[in-house]
């Protein structure tokens, strides 16, 4: 289930929410004191308990349940949310309905995942938190963000009572009846039902949907509602439920998200096209193993008495059976195999670093109708605190879920990509603009010094083929442009080649007094650039997009280009955010020191190569240093681009680190053409850095990038 994900900050930045109220009964509770014989005063109010169950499908595990009251005060906060889902909130005896709930868990390094409930009177004691609730809670919103909810009580702009709240029920039963139906939840309440976190009934339903609200502008929220159902193949998305948070029209909404005819083969959405009943406690419990074998000791985990470190060394059977077959050397990833190598699958069970990582958070993606694959979504957690959001691929085995990755010969991934891009020497700022799409990432695998692959042919949702190619220098694969020939000085070997596998849909300038006409796309090199504006001219056509999209990657090799080495699909699980989405998220920003440095080492106007920046060759380059707003989510690594020396062959160094660091440094990798032949982490001599790159994503895969560039524009 997907639910609502928003930076820690952002989601504490609302005062009315989190500001800190007396969670006492407000005076003395003692029922005496009084003389003897003397009248009883009135007796002291009692503090109601409120509980219910927080999960997404699975349960909302470690979430915090806040209680909101309609003055804007929290009247009461929870423990953590178990295993079970289940919470208990003790509200202050002086609490006022209506109640808005928000139960609240940390994501991704900076990130607050968020779900919303409302209770409109202190007669009933019993709520859930869940994606049905916060789409219910949305319709309550007049922004259609659950999350401005409860200030929009406080302020006397949302109304909740029990009329309001039941009505937004019934529109939530209207866009959701098929669902309903297909998992014999029509007549359940959609607030207050009890129900168990084992996938089956309530919780069923709760697995067969994914919720996404993102709020659009200061009046209206865009809100995608998939249905997880499984496909008739690998390359058809399930049908979603899209609308505007603005359309107050349920029918209209419904007669524009016809989901039965476009379920599978046409036919209604029927129980056996949805999750098998009970997946989350298969789930829960394939996590549960994960754990058992973290927790042992390394030497018990895996024997290293040879120098190997591969699936075989791995001993323990808490750690084989959570594998198909029983057997590590079953999984396989993109190419990868199980080992300890840079790299490598579940390499932290070949490790001190890796005892005691906790595996939690975990949730139903979807299931490949080719083999019946599911893929799981989780959070996993060393004894360090080093958080990691990911998937993985299982399959059912003898009743439970057993580890086995996506089977795939040949890496490929497809991430929704956001970016700030910042022109900060020539005197450009006025350039800077906001562009989103997708990043093609597809590794360069290489043997002896030489790319194994040709070329990868990408068939994109829209039925559109792109062609990716190896570079030198490059660690991923990058576009081709077969209309542009190769630059003077270029050493490729194949004309038009880019320097990215950024496939730009749409951007807009920062400067809204910035002239439209050149575009972005005008003002920057093509081979950094990508993009078909004519598909996607608008934000519309961007929030229109599907978030789960399939993209089919064709590979050929170097060594036979004629012949189609092999077909791999890969799904997405949420879709770019549009412009006017991506400002609302905030970004991180390097500190004015660090970009006087940078300005004050490139070239100026009229000298070769204009406006890049000088490497150091005689030291390392010093640290960048950064800020991050409220809003933004922390960037977790860095890259550098540049050009070797005297040519056009590009290059990329990164590093990686905390969400809590605010500086890092980038060394030139030893050995590598770039780099300085003697002193360590030096560039070599007349090196030039024209961009660096800083990066973040969140618990979908979602990622962000502020991108500061040193290049000279097109005029």
């Amino acid at each position: 289930m997907q639910f609502e994900l928003r930076p820690l900050a952002l989601a504490l930045s609302s005062a009315a929410l989190f500001t800190i109220a007396g969670c006492g009964s407000g005076g003395d509770a003692a029922s005496g004191g009084g003389a003897p014989g003397a009248p009883a005063g009135p007796a002291a109010p009692v503090a109601p308990t409120l509980s219910g169950i927080a999960a997404s499908g699975a349960a909302f595990t470690d979430a915090v349940i806040t209680v909101i009251d309609r003055t804007g005060a929290t009247v009461g906060t929870s423990e953590p949310v178990g295993s079970n889902g289940r919470y208990s909130v003790t509200l202050a005896a002086d609490a006022q309905a209506p109640f808005v709930l928000i139960a609240s868990r940390s994501g991704a390094p900076g990130e607050m995942q968020t779900m919303v409930s409302v209770l409109e009177s202190a007669e009933s004691t019993t709520v859930n938190v869940t994606p049905i609730t916060h789409l219910v809670a949305s319709r309550l919103s007049p922004s259609g963000d659950p999350l401005k909810l409860a200030d929009a009580i406080a302020a006397g702009r949302s109304q909740v009572s029990a009329a309001s709240v039941a009505a937004a029920v019934t529109e939530i039963r209207q866009i959701l009846a098929p669902v309903l139906a297909a998992t014999g939840t029509s007549e359940t309440d959609l607030l207050k039902a009890d129900f168990a976190v084992d996938g089956t009934g309530y919780d069923r339903l709760l697995d067969s949907i994914r919720v996404e609200i993102i709020p659009a502008d200061a009046t209206s929220s865009n809100i995608e509602i998939g249905i997880r159902q499984t496909g008739s193949d690998d390359t058809t998305p399930p049908p979603a439920i899209q609308f505007s948070s603005a359309q107050s029209s349920v029918a209209s909404i419904v007669a524009a998200n016809d989901i039965t005819a476009s379920s599978v083969g046409g036919a209604p959405i029927a129980s056996e096209t949805l999750v098998a009943s009970g997946t989350s406690e298969l789930i829960a419990a394939l996590l549960r193993g994960l754990n058992a074998c973290y927790a042992l000791p390394t030497h018990v985990r895996v024997n290293l008495s040879t120098t190997a470190a591969t699936a075989a060394n791995i001993v323990a059977p808490e750690c084989r059976n959570i594998f198909a077959g029983n057997d590590p050397a079953n999984f396989k990833n993109g190419g990868a195999r199980v080992g300890g190598g840079p790299n490598k699958p579940f390499r932290g069970m070949f490790f001190d670093g890796g005892t005691g990582t906790v595996f939690s958070q975990g949730n139903y993606e979807y299931t490949r109708p080719s083999d019946g694959r599911i893929v799981v979504s989780y959070r996993n957690r060393n004894a360090d605190g080093d958080e990691t959001f990911d998937t993985f691929t299982v399959q059912s085995e003898d009743g439970k879920l057993k580890l086995v990755g996506n089977g795939y010969e040949y890496p490929v991934e497809v991430v929704p990509s956001q970016q700030l891009r910042r022109h900060i020497t020539l005197g450009q700022e006025a350039f800077s603009y906001y562009s989103t799409g997708y990043n093609l990432s597809v590794g360069n695998v290489t043997q002896g010094g030489a790319s194994i692959l040709d070329r990868v042919e990408v068939t994109t949702p829209r039925g559109n083929v792109l062609t990716l190619r190896p570079r030198p220098g490059r660690s991923q694969l990058v576009l081709q442009y077969n209309y542009l020939p190769n630059p003077a000085g270029s050493t490729d070997a194949v004309n038009g080649l880019s320097n990215t596998g950024e496939l730009r849909l749409r951007s807009v300038y920062v400067d809204a007094a910035t002239p439209a006409n050149p575009s972005p796309r005008a003002k920057e090199s093509a081979r950094l650039y990508f993009a078909n504006p004519a598909n996607f001219p608008d934000d519309a056509s961007i929030e229109s997009m599907r978030a789960q999209s399939v993209w089919t990657f064709r590979y050929y090799l170097a060594a036979d280009p004629a012949t189609l080495a092999a077909t791999q699909t890969f799904r997405t699980r949420t879709r770019p955010l549009s412009i006017r989405e991506l400002r609302h998220q905030g970004l991180m920003a390097l500190d004015e020191a660090t970009l006087t440095r940078l300005r004050a080492a490139s070239n100026p106007p009229g000298t070769v190569p204009e406006g890049q920046s000088l490497l150091p060759a005689s030291a390392p380059l010093e640290p960048f240093a950064w800020t991050v707003p409220d809003t933004a989510l922390p960037p977790t690594s860095a890259s550098l681009f540049g050009l070797l020396s005297g040519t056009a062959t590009p290059f990329d160094d990164g590093v990686r680190f905390g969400s809590t660091d605010r500086s890092a440094q980038i060394l030139c990798p030893a050995g590598d053409a770039q780099c300085h032949p003697t002193v360590n982490g030096a560039y070599a001599e007349n090196t030039y850095m024209n961009g660096i790159s800083f990066d973040s994503s969140d618990a979908t895969g979602r990622s962000f990038s502020m991108y500061y560039s040193m290049v000279r524009l097109n005029p």
